[in-house]
């Protein structure tokens, strides 16, 4: 599987945890889902790096309220993680790694 795949896969299982989630916000008393702000930040933040991987920039990502910036330090780290996915991938269909031919 193909590292884009990967991750546009790990972003839709986020994406639906976030739905069943908001479900269960609207038949809670108060209105509250223990964990469903972790994981919309998650999703933002998976999604934001995911995006810049790919060559889109911030302003075309999102535009958010002065109040409400990315936190930088988790994208970059999802960065490295994707990049990871990708060099994997790489080795996997033989492209970057080294190999000596016999004669």
């Amino acid at each position: 599987m193909k590292a884009y795949e990967k991750i546009k896969i790990e972003l839709t299982e986020i994406a639906q945890r976030i739905k069943e989630m908001k479900q269960m916000r609207k038949r809670s008393e108060n209105g509250y889902v223990s964990g469903l702000d972790r994981n919309q930040q998650y999703f933002r933040t998976k999604h934001i790096a995911a995006s810049e991987m790919r060559g889109m920039p911030r302003y075309k990502i999102e535009r958010p309220a002065c109040n409400n910036q990315a936190n930088e330090k988790a994208i970059a780290y999802q960065k490295e993680r994707y990049n990871q996915f990708i060099l994997d991938d790489e080795v996997d269909l033989g492209i970057g790694k080294h190999v000596d031919k016999e004669k």
